[in-house]
């Protein structure tokens, strides 16, 4: 069995007070859980609350998806109705998590689409029409996420032949020519196959939650920062 803790995912039979991942993605209960997770995490604001939401689920969802794909050459399947948002802002899955088998460039970049096209784009949608938060934001929530988990694959120096078949998938999610949401790729102008570490184009909005504002703490890479 994989272990995905690290990227928050957590596998058990029963939790208490979990959200049904798949109410995030309807329109009410996804008002409902925002305002919920405001005065949990102090946020004045639900932009600030999705911005943030968006990040953790990248982590859960996209950055764990290409570490195994790198890794153990399998991706999982995440099914919105068996996972649950627990009270410390992880992921328990109810049943056990599936995997498919990925042992091409095809097969991983086929995965990666589905993601984000199936899961992704419609969660970063519903929170721009709740919050109006601008989907660049969101987008580029997502796409430093890949690049954390870029340098994080870097520092634990895989093996080659592993680390190949992850610089195959940033190349295609760096691309213009790869046509993701609507004939093009919203993950494209945040992406560097040769610097992930350079400073944000738009501001996440980290520095606008409570415990952060007037202590001057933004996010490693935010455009603000002096």
């Amino acid at each position: 069995m994989i272990n995905l803790e690290r990227f928050f995912i957590q596998q058990k039979q029963e939790i208490e007070n979990g959200v049904e991942l798949i109410d995030i993605w309807q329109e009410s209960s996804c008002q409902t859980f925002l305002e919920e997770l405001k005065v949990k995490w102090g946020a004045s604001h639900q932009s600030i609350v999705a911005s943030m939401l968006v990040k953790r689920l990248a982590v859960m969802m996209v950055s764990s998806t290409l570490y195994c794909m790198t890794v153990y050459q399998k991706a999982p399947l995440f099914a919105l109705n068996s996972l649950q948002w627990t009270d410390n802002n992880c992921l328990v899955s109810t049943g056990e998590l599936s995997y498919v088998s990925v042992h091409h460039a095809c097969e991983r970049q086929a995965r990666l689409r589905k993601l984000l096209h199936d899961i992704i784009f419609p969660l970063i949608e519903l929170l721009h029409q709740i919050t109006r938060l601008k989907k660049t934001i969101l987008w580029e929530n997502v796409a430093v996420r890949i690049a954390s988990i870029d340098r994080k694959m870097k520092q634990e120096k895989l093996p080659t032949h592993s680390m190949s078949r992850f610089r195959e998938d940033l190349t295609f999610l760096c691309s213009n020519h790869t046509l993701i949401i609507g004939g093009e790729n919203p993950l494209a102008a945040y992406l560097s196959l040769e610097n992930n570490e350079s400073r944000r184009k738009t501001c996440c909005l980290y520095h606008q939650l409570d415990k952060n504002k007037g202590n001057d703490v933004y996010c490693a890479l935010c455009p603000l920062k002096k």
